[in-house]
């Protein structure tokens, strides 16, 4: 989800206490290999490509949570 918001241009529009740097280093800590392969893959998504990743992600979150 960190990887998607960067994508999208999200600077600081994450909750006041997370600031992108540390949300990124908090992703990077957790597992940076799957962090990277995330923002590899957003990468070269056009802006249709990147609402269909962010809306697979949201399903997908759903699904694990709910």
């Amino acid at each position: 989800m960190i990887a998607l918001a960067e994508r999208f241009g999200l600077k600081n529009g994450l909750q006041p206490t997370m600031f992108a740097a540390r949300a990124r280093r908090a992703a990077q800590d957790a597992d940076g290999p799957a962090y990277a392969d995330a923002v590899s893959s957003y990468a070269g998504l056009d802006p249709e490509g990147l609402r269909a990743a962010a809306r697979a992600a949201l399903r997908e979150r759903t699904q694990v949570s709910g």
